[in-house]
């Protein structure tokens, strides 16, 4: 027995069943197809539509194979898929029908207009279908429903690949066939990752990228790493396997994902990661898209990914709260505290409710909330490079300006010192203390040069 990465158990050929195989000696045509090694003639040859069996690791409907074999008991004592039993071989038709009848479709349409098959399947010689799954369902659905104006249909035309070709190549030729970006009938997003978990497994990195048409082999970490977000988040949801959850959710994932991968920090980038699972969760119960919302788009200031979280912290009762002007990281301990909070499914709308309210809040005062350590920031930067630079880097006039702005800003900074006013938080009176200080010292060191 041979057992594919997603659990579809195939008998594996025996010398009974290649002798026993489909005759191949008197073909009525050729047709050519695309092997690893280049293109190879294969024989067409008339066979018994009930001799053929359907593919269980079809990529097209992978996912939906998976959980009807599972919901209706038919998968072996250890929770396989074996592609050979007869209730399997029925979910698969009643599923490959639903796709050749989909309005997206013409499989259906045309053959039971047409009653007349103009394109061969791909087979093994013992019968098993790697391409051409749909057309069989529809025939042999065709042929049950009315038996005489499609009896054409109880033969098929098929090419069959010799015994030669290993499982490595029939996976090759499935991909190039199938799977590649630009064919007219796609698959669904998450049956295109699963097939591709199936043959990352199976096939060679650099085939991998020639049959799928890829620009390199980091395409198949990104598609298979999007693929292991969407299952953590069914996960999440307690959920797990139930794709139709996410099958229209792919811009959602792919844009989310690609945020992720920017965070440097590992635990921001989990903590973001629960965060946007909770948004997504409940994004029908909110009052605007979460897809305008960080971590689905860009973050818009860019301190939004430590900002939120730190001040989602603070708001929680699991941080102190950090002063106007501040953007204190997001330590380990902190995110240790909070990672409960954001893992909870239960607080999914409060959690996604709180973080988008201090998104928009961010948004609306980013000068105010952020003004205060931007400023010290850049005045670092100025005196580093005032520093290595040395006095030419500044003319006379601008000179001028920058002292005019330091003396302004001290004025500023002391204007109130004499007035009655509530006592600062320790941490803000830190700032204006270092803020002050480094004027000073900018300034002393500008005095110096001129």
């Amino acid at each position: 027995m041979l057992t594919s990465p997603d659990g579809v158990v195939r008998a594996a050929a025996s010398a009974e069943d290649l002798a026993d195989g489909l005759d191949t000696g008197n073909p009525q045509a050729t047709q050519y197809v695309r092997t690893q090694d280049g293109y190879v003639k294969l024989p067409i040859v008339a066979v018994d539509a009930a001799r053929l069996i359907y593919r269980a690791d079809n990529g097209r409907i992978l996912s939906e194979v998976r959980l009807a074999c599972r919901a209706e008991g038919a998968t072996d004592a250890e929770g396989r898929i074996v592609e050979g039993d007869r209730r399997v071989q029925s979910i698969l038709h009643r599923l490959l029908l639903e796709k050749a009848m989909d309005e997206n479709s013409p499989i259906f349409a045309e053959l039971e207009q047409h009653a007349l098959q103009t394109e061969p399947l791909l087979v093994t010689r013992r019968g098993l279908v790697v391409n051409g799954n749909r057309r069989l369902a529809s025939m042999r659905e065709l042929l049950a429903r009315d038996p005489e104006k499609y009896a054409g249909f109880k033969t098929v035309a098929c090419a069959v690949m010799p015994d030669s070709f290993s499982h490595e190549t029939i996976e090759f030729i499935e991909a190039n066939l199938q799977m590649a970006p630009d064919l007219k009938l796609g698959y669904s997003w998450i049956n295109r990752r699963l097939k591709l978990r199936e043959h990352a497994a199976d096939l060679p990195r650099d085939l991998i990228v020639d049959a799928y048409r890829l620009k390199d082999a980091g395409e198949i970490d990104t598609e298979l790493a999007e693929l292991a977000l969407a299952e953590s988040y069914l996960a999440y949801l307690g959920a797990p396997g139930e794709f139709s959850r996410v099958v229209e959710l792919e811009e959602y994932f792919l844009n989310f994902h690609a945020e992720l991968q920017v965070l440097q920090v590992a635990h921001l980038r989990d903590l973001w990661t629960l965060a946007g699972f909770a948004m997504l969760a409940t994004r029908e119960a909110l009052d605007r898209p979460v897809d305008h919302y960080y971590p689905f788009t860009a973050p818009k200031p860019h301190a939004t990914s430590s900002w939120v979280l730190r001040s989602f912290a603070a708001d929680r009762g699991v941080a102190d709260p950090q002063s106007p002007g501040n953007n204190e990281p997001v330590s380990k301990e902190i995110a240790g505290r909070l990672r409960p909070i954001l893992a909870d499914p239960a607080n999914a709308k409060d959690v996604a409710r709180h973080v988008i309210a201090l998104i928009d809040t961010l948004k609306s005062n980013e000068t105010e909330l952020l003004g205060a350590i931007r400023v010290l920031g850049q005045m670092r930067a100025f005196r580093k490079t005032l520093e290595s630079k040395g006095p030419a880097l500044v003319d006379e006039r601008q000179h001028r300006e920058i002292k005019a702005e330091l003396v302004a800003l001290l004025s500023l900074l002391h204007s109130d010192e004499g007035e009655p006013r509530a006592a600062p938080r320790p941490a803000l009176s830190g700032i204006r203390a270092r803020a002050s200080e480094r004027v000073r010292t900018v300034m002393k060191r500008l005095a110096r040069r001129r």
